[in-house]
């Protein structure tokens, strides 16, 4: 056993790592040490949550960071923290004291996370590190990094399939449920649609037009089938696997746009627009054929009792491609940003409102990389926000409540890298608020909740203003896979609290490509952090308020903008410009503003 009292080499690599002092030779010999032994890599993992929270606790106390948890500003010298001689950085009592008594973000720097100055580790080192990285229960209670989700106080709705998101001059069979606007569709609800168009939104993402006369049932999120009828399906990238089953045919759809059509004598058209699809003849008996019939774009196939035939091209006139109410070029609003566009919602236009002027569904602007529509919706009468004509800059907005009012899109894919925009301004706050409690503008984890409680694969943004009222942030909540124990990850909020009824343009940049988050007031930085690498998912994102807790944003959201991209800060800028000119909100100028490192 090593003298504690006497610092080992390995000791002495970690200081000098911390210090960013390491040679290529010295960086080496530490990926050996933390690959031969348990404790090592425990010890590694350590001194990584000391520097972050370290980080955390000096933040507003020196300008120096730790270069391990920060990455520096553009264009700045990279300085390294001068630290006097100590055995090792846990050594020190007050820093061992510091690190169990502050909340910081755990993990920053597995799993691609780290920022040396050396060459990276090797993914086996980081699987290591990562494999080790969980703390006992025991260490629980010493460390205030980690954050336990409390459970859920609103009521758990029934599980949804679809949500009836288009209605064009229907009429449905007799003594059939006729369907409303935005009504949610349980799985085993059956269609009989005689006349006119409807569309129908899935859980997984897939968007289904019929044309009636039509008859569908739902199946699932990831199923359906066509008894006979007509419809035209558009299934992006995380609906892949979506199926439709008929008399004759199984189709599975492998990221495409395609039409079926479906005769009274059971008889299956498929023609493919886009993509490619898999499709499997059925019998009389219903016996599926073993071999699979793979169809392209501009091709088709008619399937009749356990045959299939192709035809020569796909007939895309015979379908219809979409109902939605859409804005000609004429009329989309002059964004200047469309790359990797997702989301694009504005009070201003395509708000489809009941009579009593309470938004029902909030529909997405298509425009550029943006054309397949996640529209914002509310089933709920009693918690549809008020849509207000005169709001925000003589502009239109939606009005939350501040206790139950807020809207939830349809599920859509969201990349790890992320760029967000919002335009709102708060109200006074309905009662004193509570510690814990956050005044969402937005959340990515939305119904159902079933993200994967792991590090990479469940990482919810949020933007709130809980520990200061006014005092927005913007933040990325992950997963430890350990249950109920969380990190908020690229944590950075406003300097300055927004005042009540003050306009706010705020932008949040997350680019794991460069370990790098910033938050933007009014086209202003408010400061930077770190930016971990996370995975794609999908999931419906919620506008004001907290997916499982009853605490609501008070105030007028006028516009909301996800983008699949780290935006350039040139491009960053010319959207806040836009913004900000669009709603008579005072925005900086690009340089105006020192960036600083975020809280």
């Amino acid at each position: 056993m090593n003298d504690s009292s006497t610092p080992s080499d390995f000791d002495q690599l970690l200081e000098r790592l911390g210090d960013e002092h390491l040679s290529k030779e010295e960086f080496e010999q530490l990926e050996r040490e933390i690959a031969s032994s348990r404790e090592n890599r425990r010890a590694y993992i350590k001194m990584s949550w000391l520097c972050g929270d370290l980080t955390w606790l000096f933040r507003d106390q020196s300008e120096e960071a730790c270069p391990i948890a920060i990455p520096a500003a553009p264009g700045a010298p990279t300085a390294s923290p001068k630290v006097a001689g100590h055995r090792s950085l846990w050594g020190n009592p007050f820093l061992s004291a510091a690190a169990s008594a502050i909340a910081a973000s755990l993990l920053l720097y597995l799993g691609g996370f780290l920022q040396f100055t050396s060459p990276q580790p090797s993914a086996d080192q980081v699987a290591i590190a990562e494999e080790d990285s969980q703390p006992s229960v025991a260490e629980k209670a010493n460390q205030g990094a980690l954050v336990e989700e409390s459970p859920g106080d609103w009521e758990a709705s029934p599980e949804v399939a679809a949500t009836l998101t288009g209605l064009d001059d229907c009429r449905w069979e007799p003594g059939s449920a006729a369907p409303t606007y935005g009504e949610p569709l349980l799985p085993g609800r059956t269609l009989k649609l005689a006349e006119g168009r409807a569309k129908l939104t899935f859980e997984s993402g897939a968007q289904l037009i019929l044309q009636g006369p039509t008859e569908f049932e739902v199946v699932s999120s990831m199923d359906g089938s066509l008894p006979f009828g007509k419809l035209r399906a558009l299934c992006p990238v995380q609906a892949h696997g979506f199926k439709i089953a008929t008399p004759t045919a199984q189709v599975v759809d492998l990221g495409t746009e395609f039409g079926m059509q479906v005769d009274g004598l059971g008889e299956t058209e498929v023609h493919v627009f886009a993509g490619e699809v898999l499709t499997w003849p059925v019998d009389a008996k219903g016996k599926i054929a073993e071999h699979a019939l793979s169809l392209v774009k501009d091709k088709a196939a008619l399937f009749k009792k356990g045959i299939a035939v192709e035809h020569v091209s796909a007939k895309a006139d015979l379908f219809v491609r979409d109902i939605a109410a859409h804005l000609d070029s004429k009329s989309l609003p002059p964004l200047p940003v469309h790359r990797r566009l997702q989301l694009w919602l504005a009070a201003d236009v395509l708000a489809k409102r009941d009579d009593a002027d309470r938004v029902i569904a909030w529909r997405d602007i298509l425009v550029g990389d943006n054309q397949s529509d996640e529209d914002a919706w509310q089933h709920d009468e009693d918690a549809r926000p008020l849509w207000i004509e005169d709001a925000i800059g003589g502009k239109p907005a939606l009005r939350f409540d501040g206790m139950n009012s807020h809207m939830c899109t349809t599920p859509f894919l969201t990349t790890p890298s992320q760029t967000v925009f919002m335009v709102f301004q708060r109200h006074d706050l309905l009662a004193e608020p509570k510690k814990a409690e956050k005044r969402q503008l937005l959340n990515y984890n939305g119904p159902p909740y079933d993200l994967p409680k792991t590090m990479r694969a469940f990482r919810i943004l949020q933007i709130d203003d809980m520990e200061d009222v006014g005092k927005y942030r913007a933040y990325i909540y992950a997963g430890l896979e350990k249950e109920k124990m969380y990190a908020q990850l690229g944590d950075v909020r406003m300097r300055k609290a927004a005042q009540v009824n003050e306009p706010v343009v705020l932008s949040y940049l997350y680019d794991p490509e460069s370990n790098r988050s910033e938050l933007w007031a009014n086209n202003e930085s408010q400061g930077f952090s770190n930016a971990p690498a996370g995975e794609e998912f999908t999931s419906r994102k919620i506008i004001g308020r907290h997916p499982l807790h009853k605490t609501c944003f008070h105030g007028d959201i006028a516009e909301l903008l996800i983008f699949n991209e780290a935006l350039t800060p040139e491009e960053i800028s010319q959207v806040n410009a836009y913004l900000g000119k669009k709603y008579s909100i005072p925005t900086s100028s690009p340089g105006e503003s020192e960036t600083q490192p975020g809280d």
